[in-house]
């Protein structure tokens, strides 16, 4: 029905929908695009994929290969001038295994060796600090260990899936803790001992503060989250019963002495020391939120 031949009063109610729906799409198509960027990988918001992509472009060239996993691969592509070697939907599921294998070392050197035979020098991986399984790798690292597993079989790279990951209890071996990935995640972050100050952990995440939860993962016994987080479940609990704090490396070998970090002012030292258990990596980006990090091959 065209315009002309509405009634006065369908007149009204055609403009009022046309208006309607102009502001519900001009609304709406914003928010489902803000929804669906990258940097929205945890709550509350943060830049630091914007971060990322910056470095990238300012500092790598257009040719530079980039190992990283999942979704964060078509953000490479979509959003930065670099190439990842995978990505989601890829058809090369030897190359795709590969990258898992690297992140899935428990030798650093045998990362190197992959890296450097797939022409790649970098790095990147994603922690979703603020809330578990909010898009970062330890959300995915299982479909790293099962890729190279399907797809590495009969290779020197094979690798068994029980050696990182207890699909029963679906929680990381000890082996895991030593894997190439945990210690990029790890690397450069504090650790807070929570029996040193049981309140201060608590403390952080209800202050928004970015490091909270990788500290209550590495202290607290899965799935125990005070209010008001109940319902976030983590895996914070190796397959063994131990809790994560139990694989970190000691002062003088993967953990150094970071100095007087006093968080809640209370005139003590609140941190044991600081991650530094990487040898043939070096961070060369750490977003302000900490949640992405890229490394390069240090030779």
């Amino acid at each position: 029905m065209s315009e002309e031949k509405l009634s006065p009063f369908g007149k009204k109610m055609f403009a009022v929908t046309v208006i309607v729906t102009l502001v519900t799409v001009g609304i709406l198509t914003p928010l489902l695009i803000w929804a669906g960027r990258p940097c929205q990988i945890s709550a509350p918001k943060s830049n630091d994929w914007e971060e990322a992509f910056t470095w990238m472009r300012t500092n790598l060239s257009a040719d530079t290969n980039i190992a990283a996993w999942g979704l964060n691969g078509d953000y490479i592509h979509l959003y930065s001038n670099c190439t990842s070697l995978i990505y989601c939907g890829m058809d090369d599921q030897t190359l795709k295994g590969l990258v898992g294998r690297q992140f899935m070392a428990t030798n650093e050197s045998e990362s190197v060796e992959i890296l450097t035979a797939l022409n790649t020098t970098y790095v990147l991986v994603s922690w979703s600090y603020y809330y578990p399984n909010a898009g970062g790798n330890e959300g995915n690292w299982q479909s790293m260990i099962q890729s190279a597993h399907d797809s590495l079989s009969g290779t020197k790279w094979e690798i068994a899936v029980s050696e990182r990951w207890n699909e029963t209890s679906e929680k990381p071996t000890c082996e895991f803790f030593n894997t190439t990935l945990w210690k990029m995640i790890t690397y450069g972050e504090p650790f807070i001992n929570s029996g040193t100050d049981e309140a201060l952990i608590e403390a952080l995440i209800q202050q928004g503060y970015p490091l909270g939860y990788f500290e209550a993962r590495l202290n607290w016994a899965d799935p125990w989250v005070p209010n008001p987080y109940q319902g976030e479940i983590g895996q914070w609990k190796d397959d063994a019963g131990h809790l994560w704090k139990y694989h970190n490396p000691t002062l003088g070998a993967g953990m150094i002495d970071d100095g007087m970090q006093d968080y809640d002012g209370n005139g003590d030292d609140d941190t044991v020391g600081q991650f530094a258990n990487l040898v043939h990596f070096t961070p060369v980006f750490v977003s302000s939120g900490h949640l992405v990090k890229i490394y390069q091959i240090n030779y």
